[in-house]
């Protein structure tokens, strides 16, 4: 409990049943209880939390085989395939998104997304996603673009908006494709350095990299006539890099930042990027 912050999601346990979902208001605080027991102490805590309804409900039972496979230690489910009594279990990443990806395909769906923030939920789509597409680009599903789909792509956008190209939440949605050619134009190798190796991946054909946009995608509302999931933003990254770049302390993100923009200042300053704008960019969607 004391672990908990303003804006986290609380699943319910009701009967075996996932009924309700909450959000914490903010931490816990200091309670008495008010209905004190020999068998439970005056003082507690508390946490304040709005709870939403659920509809219709989903039986615990019925995904408990994979929330206990997901479990990364000792939690919410047990080897019986039960759910453990208890106060406020932590879940890991998986089971999260194992319930929320539940929750989301309800009726509810749109209010989730209102209460823990738009922009917050944006985040945490685009991530899932993210993983998804470098997933099925490791194990060989996803493949790069050829120069003449690259010039078909080209002239096709010119006819469409970026912004008519969104999931199901106004989110632009992103081509997996795009970075399977941008991991095989730097053929798997970091664009910071290319001494920073990985390890091999799924087919045994390349090391590990990821892909990020350096001007975010979240960004894509304020240039509604230029594409920003395009070869020219999009940069190849070890995870480590990678990594700084999102959560990395400011002077960190810059390292990173700035070493890209210079290497491709050329191609930013044909779409109207200059140094100047770019500045703006990291300010703006950095820090």
């Amino acid at each position: 409990m004391l672990k908990i912050e303003k804006g986290d999601i609380i699943f319910s346990n009701k009967g075996g049943y996932l009924s309700y979902y909450g959000i914490a208001r903010g931490a816990c605080y200091d309670f008495d209880n008010p209905f004190p027991t020999e068998d439970w102490d005056t003082s507690g805590r508390k946490v304040d939390v709005d709870y939403y309804k659920i509809e219709p409900t989903i039986k615990y039972s019925e995904h408990i085989r994979q929330l206990l496979y997901l479990q990364a230690s000792k939690g919410a489910f047990n080897k019986g395939l039960r759910v453990n009594e208890g106060y406020l279990f932590s879940l890991s990443k998986g089971q999260f998104d194992y319930l929320f990806d539940l929750v989301n395909t309800t009726p509810i769906k749109m209010d989730v997304v209102q209460k823990i923030g738009k922009e917050d939920f944006l985040d945490f789509e685009e991530t899932a996603e993210d993983e998804k597409q470098f997933q099925d680009i490791h194990i060989g599903k996803t493949k790069g673009y050829n120069k003449k789909q690259l010039d078909e792509i080209a002239e096709q956008r010119k006819h469409k908006k970026p912004c008519e190209n969104t999931t199901v939440h106004n989110r632009v949605a992103t081509d997996p494709h795009f970075k399977a050619t941008c991991l095989e134009n730097h053929n798997y190798q970091c664009e910071i350095s290319k001494d920073h190796e990985t390890f091999s991946n799924t087919t045994g054909l390349h090391q590990y990299m990821e892909c990020h946009h350096l001007i975010p995608m979240k960004a894509q509302k304020d240039f509604p006539d230029l594409w920003l999931d395009d070869l020219f933003n999009l940069v190849c990254l070890c995870p480590l890099c990678h990594a700084q770049i999102h959560y990395g302390d400011r002077s960190s993100k810059e390292a990173v930042f700035w070493s890209i923009y210079h290497k491709r200042k050329t191609d930013f300053a044909k779409v109207g990027f200059n140094k100047q704008k770019m500045l703006e960019i990291f300010n703006e969607y950095y820090f």
